[in-house]
């Protein structure tokens, strides 16, 4: 009755499940080493990312169907060190590329292992990534000073600052100020007052505007051509 019943909450487990899930029992030789793993059970969403029926295939044909490199050993160690094995390794099914975290727990004289298909998430990081470089990149370009301000208002709600919230190597070089975050645009450069109507119009419109302006700063007098867009 207790084997009935286990099967039965296996079998529930299994079907319940969104992501792949399996049961396999370890195939050992005559000198009794694990040489391989039979699958015993896999539920649906575990057959539809690996693409064939599983029970009775072994693991080493799987992996090898679909395109994943990956020795047995680190599914041997779960079985004889009891320690938890979690990967990710890219897989190709039907001529299409996944990511799969694959993740391997002892299960008697075999493993439970769990799959995912994570090819969605790791696009996203990799683009998230990708957006990182290419900002960090736009930030330091050596000769483009790069300032975003928030705009300040009164009372009345009109626009009569702005405040420094990130600034870029080169910005910090041509304003000849470095720790000017969270200070305000006309306290640090005066002269730049007499652009705030300009300002205003770029935040209100959204058109963007390019301009030659004079700074003062302690080594002299200097022209900068600004490019002013809307942000947020």
């Amino acid at each position: 009755m207790d084997a009935i019943l286990t099967t039965d909450i296996l079998a529930a487990v299994l079907e319940a499940s969104r992501h792949g899930m399996g049961i396999l029992a370890a195939v050992r030789n005559a000198r009794n080493e694990i040489k391989d793993f039979s699958w015993l059970s896999a539920n649906e969403p575990l057959e539809r990312i690996l693409g064939e029926d599983l029970p009775g295939k072994l693991l080493s044909g799987v992996l090898k169907n679909i395109g994943v490199q990956s020795s047995l050993e680190p599914f041997i160690t779960v079985v004889e060190t009891s320690e938890k094995f979690v990967s990710t390794m890219l897989a190709n099914v039907d001529d299409q590329a996944y990511w799969l975290e694959i993740s391997a727990t002892k299960a008697g004289d075999g493993l439970a292992m769990t799959l995912e298909d994570i090819s969605m998430r790791k696009q996203a990081v990799d683009e998230h990534n990708e957006s990182s470089h290419l900002l960090n990149a736009v930030l330091n370009a050596p000769n483009v000073g790069i300032v975003v301000f928030e705009s300040v208002r009164n009372s009345a709600n009109e626009i009569i600052d702005f405040e420094y919230k990130l600034i870029n190597r080169k910005g910090s070089e041509l304003t000849g100020h470095r720790d000017i975050i969270g200070k305000k645009l006309f306290e640090i450069t005066p002269s730049a007052r007499a652009y705030l109507n300009n300002l205003r119009r770029v935040v209100e419109t959204g058109e963007v505007e390019t301009y030659d302006a004079r700074y003062n700063k302690r080594t002299g007098q200097r022209w900068l051509r600004n490019t002013n867009s809307k942000f947020g």
